[in-house]
């Protein structure tokens, strides 16, 4: 199989922004396409600096795992197991490559991933939107994206005034899960989610504390 490998910037439709980071309203991806004979797979890697990665490693990276890939498409699981054995290898761009087999597989057998996964369209889940940082002091000029959802993922940081949570729910009915991003402190997440714990649309707090406190967690 053969593995190319591009950078693209997509433009977002508004402003993101979470704890901890600069707000931003481009993102360059990292594209990836493997080939096989007459069929070919696209995959997508989201770069986390987070994480440490960069575009330039994962670029590195793609640019030396051709020859793991083999000669079958199918063996989803033994292609990456060996790029997985890479040391320091980035997720992003081994999920990059799994997307794109899944993609080319789904070509092979002439169907949509969900039904080669044994998966039905009606079972799936909901999923929701996401209010970012920058979105939050005026999201109502984005009401009309919210209304119809049945959960709604709203960015804070250790700033934020909560009792916004209690609009957004008077407004949509939709459950709400709080990220934080790490932004709270240990003390004060204790006293926020006392108070959160009372509001019942609240479905989970994500990421509260800084990872590195998992004692204090």
């Amino acid at each position: 199989m053969k593995l190319k490998s591009w950078v693209q910037k997509i433009n977002l439709n508004r402003v993101w922004e979470i704890a901890g980071s600069n707000p931003i309203q481009e993102k360059e991806l990292v594209f990836v396409e493997v080939s096989h004979e007459n069929l070919n797979g696209i995959g997508e890697a989201s770069i986390s600096v987070r994480f440490n990665e960069s575009i330039e490693k994962v670029l590195e990276y793609l640019e030396n795992v051709e020859s793991l890939l083999g000669d079958d498409p199918t063996d989803i699981k033994g292609i990456v197991e060996r790029l997985e054995s890479i040391k320091g290898a980035p997720p992003c761009a081994i999920a990059a490559i799994d997307m794109a087999l899944y993609d080319m597989n789904g070509k092979i057998l002439g169907k949509p991933i969900y039904e080669m996964l044994s998966l039905s369209r009606q079972d799936v889940s909901p999923s929701c939107k996401t209010i970012s940082l920058a979105q939050l002091s005026d999201w109502k000029k984005f009401l009309p994206e919210f209304r119809e959802q049945r959960y709604i993922k709203v960015k804070v940081d250790a700033k934020s005034d909560l009792t916004v949570l209690q609009e957004i729910y008077k407004e949509t009915g939709a459950k709400l899960f709080i990220d934080a991003d790490e932004s709270w402190s240990p003390e004060a997440a204790l006293l926020k989610c006392k108070t959160l714990e009372e509001w019942a649309f609240i479905e989970f707090i994500e990421q509260p504390i800084p990872a590195n406190q998992r004692a204090s967690l």
